[in-house]
């Protein structure tokens, strides 16, 4: 399917589109929070960077994840790939699946010097037990090595719709408290969020967020162009699977949500949320690449409002 400049702004928003609702200043705001955005490399073919960078922001951020079935080293070539090709690649840390102090400076220095890496996305991880001498994103945050390294910027994660294993309370205390001691540290801070069967959660959440700290930029997580199947098979996998039995307990059905399954509805209601409270602290969307890399580079070249006539393939 094609999508131009101009489907995008009249088409592709239809909850924008009520008289009064301010409509072109939230196509425009969509816009920005896209352009402003960042996306995950899930999986795909890293042949497509060099191609993909060209439409692409210059500099636009691309988190890297650390899987648990591999070693902190084994993104290297992906995350300097990208760097050669204009983009700024941002590494996770999973705490727990870190060997030893060593490795972890290894790798900071690899990544720093090579990659021009500045910015990390600290999480505990998949692991059940630490395969080394970091349990949570804390303790990483409390190394010195990250500072040594000139590491300025950190990303923490955020769970609109809940943990499977924490409740809602105590993660948002350990999140405002690693906030906190990193801009203590004189260290720059963002939230990049899970993404949500229920996009409202993401706003109850910057809400939320904004009262301890104000100050503090959130990226709102979101699947990018796939089947709603896949979303549910990713929920799961990814640790959102409180999103299914949020549904029932909101009184939410999943037929109902599939009406804003599609990435181009969830961002309209991002939007909208923007328009009406211009002091939002979220600044843009993190575009989760489960659909593969390919799609997500055309769909944020599409919605980003870049060119006319690209090739895109949102969800049905």
């Amino acid at each position: 399917m094609t999508i131009n400049l101009h489907q995008v702004g009249k088409a592709s928003f239809p909850n924008l589109k009520t008289p009064g609702s301010g409509a072109e200043d939230a196509v425009s705001i969509a816009r920005e929070l896209v352009r402003g955005g960042s996306f995950e490399f899930s999986f795909g073919d890293a042949s497509f960077i060099e191609e993909a960078a060209e439409h692409l922001p210059f500099g636009m951020p691309v988190y890297v994840p650390m899987l648990a079935a591999h070693s902190l080293g084994s993104g290297l070539a992906l995350i300097e790939r990208l760097a050669k090709a204009g983009l700024d690649p941002v590494p996770h840390i999973a705490a727990r699946g870190i060997v030893s102090r060593d490795e972890l400076a290894g790798f900071l220095k690899t990544v720093t010097t090579s990659a021009g890496v500045h910015r990390l996305m600290l999480i505990g991880g998949d692991h059940a037990q630490a395969r080394g001498p970091y349990v949570t994103s804390m303790d990483l945050l409390n190394d010195s090595l990250l500072q040594e390294f000139g590491i300025s910027e950190l990303g923490f994660a955020g769970y609109p719709e809940g943990h499977p294993h924490i409740d809602s309370d105590t993660l948002h205390a350990q999140l405002v408290e690693k906030l906190h001691s990193a801009r203590d540290r004189g260290i720059g801070t963002q939230v990049v969020t899970q993404f949500a069967l229920v996009p409202t959660r993401i706003v109850e959440f910057c809400t939320r967020l904004a009262t301890d700290a104000p100050d503090v930029p959130v990226y709102a997580g979101m699947a990018g162009p796939t089947r709603m199947q896949q979303r549910i098979h990713f929920a799961r996998y990814c640790g959102v699977s409180a999103s299914l039995p949020a549904l029932g307990k909101v009184g939410v059905k999943l037929p109902q949500a599939r009406l804003h399954a599609k990435p181009s509805q969830q961002l309209a209601l991002l939007a909208h949320h923007n328009v009406t409270h211009p002091s939002s602290n979220l600044v843009g969307v993190h575009v989760y690449g489960f659909g593969g890399f390919r799609k997500t580079v055309h769909w944020i070249h599409a919605y980003g409002g870049f060119a006319r006539g690209v090739q895109t393939a949102d969800s049905p």
